[in-house]
């Protein structure tokens, strides 16, 4: 959450057919289709791949013990992790990383819950470097996500979940879902505000007053009340989000504050995690 990347809504990488709709700069939609060019970006999949081993070392052996499906994104960018022997079609979290962590932390986090009521979780990394524009942008996001929902047979009533820096960017990202068939049911934003400046943010927030750019969306806000970025990450800006939200046409199924939580309260404390997942 510490960098911010002034990035609008761009270009998104897709299965080969796969068509979505992309925010334009009034925050109207448009539509527009992309064909992914996996063999092109396959080396730096790699890369991001050897990356994420070595920062999140115990997570990767931890994913590898439970049998977990690591793999290149469709467009070749970046890797996912998903949850081992899932049949196809189900419920699926589809969760996004902390700008610190990797893809397999949050594999770790979702994984036990997720079993224990036969979910599958697919973890994708979206930070592809060490600087902040070396990343994927919501709409990159959204593409790989819908990608690999599509490969795995899930046609709706996924979860979406982002935790920190990604939660900021899961706004852009619900936004084109919801003009994109709702393959998402159910949001959460995991202590990421809706900030000024991140991507995605002016599409969706910065439209003309009235246009509902949120509307149909179903959202589940955290907060740790230790959070130390309060307008950040925190309650302050969460409570501040869930006006926006609302605004735009969104609705706030629940609203988990944790007064003894720091930031990374959702996923570490079972009973907040169970507290989204029981109205998924």
């Amino acid at each position: 959450m510490k960098r911010r990347a002034a990035i609008a809504l761009g270009a998104v990488g897709l299965a080969a057919g796969v068509g979505v709709a992309l925010l334009g700069s009034d925050g109207t939609l448009s539509p527009d289709t992309v064909t992914a060019q996996p063999a092109a970006g396959a080396a730096s999949g790699a890369a991001v791949l050897a990356r994420a081993k070595l920062e999140s070392p115990d997570a990767y052996r931890a994913a590898r013990a439970a049998g977990a499906r690591i793999a290149t994104t469709p467009d070749g960018r970046s890797f996912y992790v998903q949850s081992p022997a899932a049949t196809r079609g189900g419920k699926t979290i589809v969760t996004f990383h902390g700008y610190l962590s990797t893809a397999f932390d949050d594999f770790g986090h979702w994984r036990s819950e997720a079993a224990r009521r036969g979910l599958r979780v697919v973890a994708i990394q979206w930070r592809l470097g060490k600087t902040k524009n070396d990343s994927y942008t919501p709409a990159q996001m959204y593409g790989q996500a819908r990608a690999l929902l599509r490969r795995a047979g899930v046609a709706r009533d996924a979860l979406l979940h982002g935790y920190s820096s990604a939660a900021s960017r899961m706004y852009g990202v619900a936004a084109l879902d919801r003009r994109g068939g709702r393959v998402f049911s159910l949001e959460i934003a995991d202590a990421g505000g809706a900030l000024p400046g991140y991507p995605g943010y002016r599409e969706v927030f910065g439209a003309p007053l009235g246009r509902r750019t949120l509307a149909g969306t179903r959202w589940v806000l955290f907060c740790g009340g230790r959070d130390p970025d309060p307008n950040l990450t925190g309650c302050p800006v969460m409570r501040r989000t869930r006006r926006k939200i609302v605004a735009r046409g969104g609705t706030i199924a629940r609203f988990i504050v944790d007064p003894s939580s720091s930031h990374g309260g959702f996923l570490q404390n079972v009973a907040n995690t169970r507290s989204a997942l029981d109205l998924f």
